[in-house]
């Protein structure tokens, strides 16, 4: 058996369960179903043919163990803290993790917790370092291992993920693979934050403005949503990248393109244009414009303010490896 060991640390706050709710936890079998997910991605991207059962070959099935054994360590104490206090200040953060199901202690005292955001309530763990080891039954397979590096550069762990949730970073002699993916664009901002929190509330209200212009298109199912026009729910096809950089945090969409489906293509297409374009003061005006309720408007006229007061941004693709 031979072994390969990792440390990894959170760069933005990590939502992760187990049973119970209200404690995060990081289990080995969620990490596996994400590297057999960015395995699947590469595996598209490198114009190779494969079938379940060279995935299974990998990662194991009902019938057969995985070729490797996952071990989780942490690295300091564990602490469990609830979500930012000043979500209210941040709508965009607020768009990118409380939008949706949430996690809800039913048996919490509503009163004692009338501060928190509406019947909203999350647990998630930061700052944290791991351990990760791969015990390799056979000998050391590589493609397991760049799974795990585009999963820790690209990809996040636990809820809201693709959300800019649960990312982390290499610490020590981490991994380091160069090969191009065509089908994975991403788009890179020139600003920088000076907190993960300020980070994912920019990429949530760009994100919310494009969303905001076109909740009735379909792009609402392409680009990622519960279910829709009676379509199955389909995870969302952009994700949220947040890279630091001399105690800066830069930020970025990735966009996963499918050969298989042109409409999915045809959508990131287009919020690529959207980025590229600068069209968020545009979009912005046509949603305030058309938007009779009255709260609503005064939400994206604040958000409208906020774009104003970072200045000329913009988006550049760049190559990724």
């Amino acid at each position: 058996m031979e072994k390969r060991e990792f440390e990894i640390e959170t760069l933005t706050p990590l939502f992760c369960h187990g049973e119970d709710k209200s404690v995060v936890e990081m289990r080995a079998t969620s990490i596996k179903g994400l590297l057999r997910y960015w395995w699947r991605i590469m595996k598209i991207n490198e114009n190779e043919t494969f079938d379940l059962k060279d995935e299974n070959e990998i990662f194991g099935s009902t019938e057969k163990r995985s070729s490797f054994k996952l071990q989780i360590i942490p690295g300091n104490e564990i602490k469990n803290i609830e979500i930012m206090e000043n979500i209210r200040q941040n709508p965009g953060l607020k768009y990118a993790w409380m939008n949706g199901p949430v996690y809800r202690d039913k048996n919490r005292d509503k009163t004692k917790d009338k501060n928190r955001y509406g019947d909203q309530y999350r647990t998630m763990i930061y700052p944290a370092c791991y351990k990760i080891i791969f015990n390799f039954y056979d000998k050391v397979n590589e493609e397991i291992l760049k799974s795990f590096y585009y999963l820790i550069k690209y990809g996040g762990i636990g809820g809201k993920n693709r959300r800019g949730a649960g990312k982390f970073i290499f610490l020590n002699n981490g991994l380091n693979y160069t090969k191009k993916y065509n089908r994975l664009k991403l788009l890179e901002c020139n600003l920088k934050f000076d907190s993960w929190q300020k980070a994912i509330n920019f990429l949530g209200s760009v994100y919310w403005i494009y969303r905001a212009k076109n909740k009735h298109r379909d792009d609402k199912y392409y680009l990622g949503s519960a279910k829709f026009r009676e379509k199955d729910r389909i995870p969302s096809k952009v994700i949220f990248e947040i890279f630091k950089n001399n105690d800066k945090y830069q930020t970025g969409y990735l966009l996963l393109y499918d050969e298989k489906d042109n409409n999915f293509s045809e959508q990131l297409n287009i919020f690529k244009n959207y980025l590229i374009s600068k069209l968020y003061s545009q979009y912005l005006n046509d949603v305030i414009k058309n938007n009779n309720k009255e709260f609503l408007r005064q939400i994206y006229i604040n958000l409208q303010n906020y774009i104003n007061k970072l200045g000329n941004f913009s988006f550049t693709e760049v190559k990724n490896g």
